[in-house]
């Protein structure tokens, strides 16, 4: 093992994954304080780097890369240089090159600092609505189809989320052998995530394989595949959204996910219903209108001095009056009255 000086100082930074504006400032001032910026493809680099008016040394890592590659710029680094790692989209060394530069450093004592940002990979189990709490990032399935097939077998018992990757133009040949082995599992396909021409697909696998041999799809793409602990669940759970099903304090009240009252005792008030099942196939390729609720903004009232006020609120039965303010109680015909600024009332 060669002896590398500790001097210089590796960064690994996170780009967009199709939205330019996902670039952080952080990131910003990271590249600009690099002297070398090791990337996968050079034209992607030189892009990056345009984009930030920007103008340092390239140096490709990728799959075609060897030791020599790598040893090189471990030179850089014991030279007392600062590189700076990033991958052609979003979270370097999350299915891309990278991964041997990283625990070269680490045997070499080689300051290593991460700069966090955009991830495919978040972005798709979030909009997906399946569970996000524990989830399996398998990465890429092999290329050969009964590898492939077999890559499936082992995920189909996969008890929490699954998150796939695969090469723009594989999406048809993935959900093929994956709707042949779990075709009624729930998936979902997000494409050019976070770009203005991004959709969102839903449905069985099988439902999603015959869309996507339908329609032809090129393009950057996840596959979120639901765990076999919720594949008999609906998408939405049964929690509730509204304060129908809580009782005071704020505890729910019996029903399904909420404590359930002593035996023999009914529970109080309405018992929760269940959330409908959602549609088997859905989808979101159009823009939204985000202004308010279905489409709906409510405008404020204007001010009008001359409007009636809301009278106050009556007082409770029973309770002792007060004298107020425009002179003592007089009755009327009608009840108790009192004199204001201007006369009787």
């Amino acid at each position: 093992m060669n002896n590398v000086a500790p001097s210089g100082r590796l960064l690994v930074v996170s780009i967009p994954i199709g939205n330019d504006d996902d670039i952080t400032l952080r990131a910003i001032k990271a590249l600009g304080a690099s002297d070398v910026v090791v990337c996968e493809e050079e034209r992607e680099g030189r892009r990056l780097l345009r984009l930030l008016d920007l103008q340092k040394p390239l140096q490709e890592l990728n799959e075609h890369s060897d030791s020599s590659d790598v040893q090189s710029i471990l030179d850089l680094l014991s030279s007392g240089s600062v590189v700076a790692l990033v991958s052609d989209a979003g979270t370097p060394l999350l299915a891309d090159p990278g991964q041997v530069l990283i625990r070269r450093c680490l045997a070499h004592d080689i300051g290593i600092e991460v700069v966090p940002g955009a991830s495919s990979i978040l972005t798709a189990v979030v909009r997906s609505g399946f569970d996000c709490g524990a989830f399996l990032f398998a990465g890429f399935v092999r290329r050969v189809e009964e590898e492939r097939l077999e890559d499936f077998r082992k995920l189909a018992s996969e008890p929490r989320t699954i998150i796939l990757l695969e090469a723009p133009y594989r999406l048809r040949q993935l959900l093929s052998s994956a709707a042949a082995i779990m075709p009624e599992r729930r998936a979902y396909v997000g494409c050019n995530l976070t770009m203005p021409s991004e959709t969102h697909h839903y449905g069985t696998i099988a439902e999603l394989s015959a869309k996507f041999t339908e329609k032809t799809f090129k393009g950057e793409f996840v596959v979120c595949i639901q765990g076999t602990t919720a594949a008999h669940q609906p998408m939405i759970d049964d929690m509730q959204t509204n304060d129908s099903g809580r009782g005071r304090g704020g505890k729910r009240r019996g029903g399904p996910g909420g404590q359930h009252p002593p035996q023999g005792r009914p529970p109080r008030g309405d018992s929760p219903k269940p959330w409908p099942a959602p549609k088997a196939n859905y989808d979101d390729e159009q823009p939204r209108d985000n202004a308010g609720v279905n489409g709906y903004a409510p405008t404020p009232r204007p001010y009008d001095p001359n409007r009636e006020q809301r009278p106050s609120r009556p007082q409770r039965q029973g309770a002792p009056r007060r004298e107020g303010q425009g002179g003592p109680r007089r009755d009327g015909p009608d009840g108790p009255r009192r004199d204001g600024p201007d006369g009787p009332r």
